[in-house]
C-alpha cells in the first residue's frame, strides 16, 4: 500500500494491542513523524480494538467469528480514510531507536508513564463530568417541551440512523443500531457491547414468549422498549435481528469514542509537547476518521453476511 514501516506497524499492532498501548510502543518514532503519519497513528488507535478485548467481549457473548474478521478489515479501512483526510506530502521516514538495551527501555517507559497516568485521570474526570452535565441539560430542555429522556445517546440515535441504514442494517433496526453507535461515540464501545448483549437477551426472551403463547401473546411497543403484556415484562431498548446484530458488531469494533479522544490527547500532549496545538486541532478529524473506518467495516459485514 506504499505506506511507511512505522505507520504500517502502528495499524498492525492495533489488531493485537489496545490502541494506546500500540502508540506507546512507537514512542521513539513519534517526534520524527510527518503530520500524515501522526494522524494515521492516532486514528488507528480509535479504529482498532486490540486482542486483549477479545476475551472480555467473547465472555459477554459476542461471537469471535465477528470480532476477528472485524479487526483485520479495519486495517485497510483505516489507511484509506486517513490518507484521504490528511494525505502524505513529505518523504516517509521514521526515527531511530534511542535505547541501548531492554533495561534502559523498561526504565524509560516506567518513568514516562507517571505524567501519562496523571493526564489520563484528569481528562477522563473532566469528560465524564462534561457528559453528565450535557445529559442533565438536555433532559431539562426536553422536559420543557414535553420530551422525556432526551439525552446525548438518544440524539446520537437520530444522527446515526442514516449511517446505520447505509451499512445495510434493516430499516426497523436502524434507530436502535444508531443508539448503539451513539453509545460507542459518546461513552465507549464496551458500554455499547453491553447494550448489544442486552438486546441479544431480549430477542431470546421475545422468541420464548411468542413460543409459549403460540405466537398470539399481546405485545406493546413503547418508544424503544417492548412490553410483553402476558408476562408483564418490559424489554428495555427492545432487540434487533440477527443480521443487524452482526453488522453492528463489526462496526463497534473500535475505540472511536469521546472518552478515548480525551485520553489520547492527554497522552500525545505529554509525548509531543511541541505539537500539542496541532494534535488538539486534529482530535475531532481523527475521531471522525476512526468512526468512518469502523462503519466501513460494518459495510463489509452488510455486504457479505447472510443470516
Amino acid at each position: 500500500m506504499d505506506t511507511s514501516p512505522v505507520e504500517s506497524m502502528s495499524v498492525a499492532a492495533g489488531m493485537f494491542l489496545e490502541g494506546v498501548t500500540a502508540i506507546l510502543c512507537l514512542r521513539p518514532y513519534l517526534p520524527k513523524m510527518s503530520k500524515s503519519q501522526l494522524f494515521l497513528v492516532i486514528s488507528s488507535a480509535f479504529a482498532s480494538l486490540g486482542g486483549a478485548y477479545l476475551a472480555i467481549l467473547s465472555s459477554m457473548g459476542v461471537p469471535l467469528t465477528f470480532l476477528i474478521p472485524a479487526m483485520v478489515v479495519s486495517a485497510p479501512a483505516t489507511f484509506a480514510v486517513c490518507k484521504l483526510i490528511v494525505p502524505e506530502t513529505k518523504i516517509k521516514r521514521g526515527g531511530a531507536m534511542k535505547y541501548k538495551g531492554p533495561l534502559e527501555a523498561a526504565q524509560t517507559g516506567a518513568i514516562s508513564m507517571v505524567p501519562l497516568i496523571t493526564n489520563i485521570i484528569v481528562v477522563v474526570f473532566v469528560f465524564i463530568t462534561y457528559i453528565a452535565w450535557m445529559n442533565h441539560t438536555l433532559q431539562w430542555f426536553g422536559e420543557r417541551v414535553g420530551v422525556d429522556g432526551f439525552t446525548i445517546e438518544k440524539l446520537s440515535a437520530y444522527i446515526f440512523y442514516p449511517m446505520a441504514l447505509a451499512m445495510g442494517i434493516e430499516p426497523n433496526d436502524c434507530f436502535r443500531s444508531g443508539m448503539l453507535l451513539g453509545y460507542r461515540l459518546v461513552v465507549n464501545n464496551l458500554v455499547a457491547f453491553l447494550k448489544l448483549a442486552e438486546m441479544h437477551h431480549n430477542r431470546d426472551m421475545y422468541q420464548e414468549y411468542m413460543h409459549a403463547t403460540n405466537w398470539t401473546g399481546p405485545v406493546l411497543n413503547s418508544d424503544t422498549d417492548i412490553i410483553l403484556q402476558a408476562w408483564n415484562k418490559t424489554l428495555r431498548s427492545g432487540f434487533i435481528s440477527v443480521r443487524s446484530e452482526a453488522v453492528v458488531t463489526y462496526s463497534l469494533c473500535g475505540f472511536s469514542s469521546g472518552m478515548t479522544v480525551m485520553i489520547m490527547m492527554g497522552i500525545m500532549a505529554t509525548l509531543l509537547p511541541r505539537r500539542t496545538s496541532w494534535i488538539m486541532r486534529m482530535s475531532l478529524p481523527a475521531l471522525i476518521a476512526g468512526n468512518i473506518a469502523n462503519c466501513m467495516t460494518g459495510c463489509f459485514a452488510g455486504i457479505f453476511y447472510e443470516a
